[in-house]
């Protein structure tokens, strides 16, 4: 028995040069983040927040860092605490606009603290994206704003958490 057929394969991309996007890193004693050269620091007076900003991404990035010297509560409750003020302020902020798409609280992969991230998405226009780890000495955590367009903001944060590291503990 003989068999025949076919498909079509769809024709090759052009070979070119494809080269990665220049970064930056930007560099605390606690922790360092690799930003393609688009991202700029913006000017803040709070020492222990540090903000950027991309025009072509149409997104902003803060990143926070808190000391603590004593803590009441600690590790997921901490953690929980954290999180649900974040949300509220918002609520409070934005009266009825607020729809919380994914939220998530867990001991962190070293065991050396709790990892928090949330999804909000703010009347329709905004997302607030954030990743955060909570240690027994300090919070250090990433909040990306930007468009309310779901896939490229979930691409745009992939790309920011990735070149992200806290120092830990």
């Amino acid at each position: 028995m003989k068999l025949n057929y076919t498909f079509s394969v769809p024709p090759a991309a052009p070979c070119g040069e494809t080269r990665p996007r220049r970064a930056t890193r930007h560099s605390h004693e606690e922790f360092f983040i690799d930003l393609p050269d688009h991202w700029e620091e913006a000017s803040n007076s709070n020492p222990s927040t540090f903000n950027f900003r991309s025009d072509e991404e149409d997104a902003t990035l803060i990143l926070e860092l808190g000391f603590f010297t004593t803590v009441e509560e600690r590790g997921h409750a901490a953690a929980e605490t954290n999180v649900n003020s974040q949300i509220e302020a918002y609520k409070q902020q934005c009266p009825g606009g607020i729809e919380v798409l994914r939220r998530l609280i867990r001991p962190h992969s070293s065991g050396n603290g709790t990892e928090m991230t949330y999804a909000v998405e703010v009347n329709a226009e905004h997302l607030f994206l954030y990743f955060g780890y909570l240690t027994s000495r300090k919070l250090v955590g990433l909040l990306l704003i930007c468009g309310p367009e779901r896939d490229a903001s979930a691409r745009l944060f992939g790309e920011v958490v990735g070149g992200f590291r806290a120092k830990s503990p």
